[in-house]
């Protein structure tokens, strides 16, 4: 049976793989390679941030590892590194769709193996604490609970895939205009792990299609 490895870009990618992702498939043995991003002289390696040549190597270097494995990844729309493939800049993006579809099947291409699912995330992690509001309100003080309700109803008419990806209005932005005491790692990744998958695939379509990808391996 093939075991299942997520290359990702930092720590709360990393926590989301080894939590909900594991709970979800546990007979794939989920395991999150966090980019490597260089090495100190000492021959220590530094992991997390945006260089598509060395996210590439680790692709790469994970598929030719022994054993019978399927890589997927996990990188953010907004924000990628210039240098990854099919990148545009924010001004020239009218769909952001049809955008990270072409950003995947240029990764797919470069990479050449059957075994690799790319997956680009639209727009950031931040997306799915956007499905994941009403297990964040419970995560916080009583006293900001109601500084989110906006942020829900914005999510529940249009749907946290939609919440566009521009330098004031990507997901972690509107989270930060709501003046919460809001961590990433402390707050959003235990509320994505409340809501579990099935709770994050209802709001997000895109996410939803990944998923039903890696169920099928």
């Amino acid at each position: 049976m093939s075991r299942l490895f997520v290359v990702v870009e930092g720590d709360s990618e990393e926590r989301f793989v080894r939590g909900a992702l594991l709970r979800h498939f546990p007979h794939l043995h989920p395991v999150a390679i966090k980019v490597e991003t260089g090495r100190d002289a000492e021959g220590g390696v530094h992991r997390g941030g945006g260089d598509w040549t060395k996210w590439l190597a680790d692709i790469r270097r994970t598929l030719g590892s022994p054993g019978d494995r399927v890589v997927t990844t996990m990188f953010d729309l907004y924000g990628l590194p210039r240098n990854f493939p099919g990148y545009q800049p924010e001004s020239r993006i009218s769909d952001t769709v049809a955008y990270a579809d072409a950003l995947e099947a240029r990764m797919h291409a470069e990479v050449g193996d059957s075994r690799f699912i790319a997956n680009v995330v639209r727009h950031e992690f931040e997306t799915l604490v956007l499905a994941a509001l009403p297990q964040l309100q419970s995560l916080l003080a009583p006293t900001e609970r109601a500084r989110l309700e906006p942020l829900k109803e914005l999510a529940l008419e249009a749907g946290p895939e939609e919440i566009n990806c521009g330098r004031s209005t990507a997901p972690s932005k509107r989270l930060q205009q709501a003046r919460l005491s809001y961590s990433k790692l402390s707050h959003g990744v235990p509320a994505v792990q409340l809501a579990g998958i099935a709770k994050l695939s209802q709001s997000c379509p895109r996410f939803r299609a990944w998923i039903e990808k890696l169920g099928k391996i």
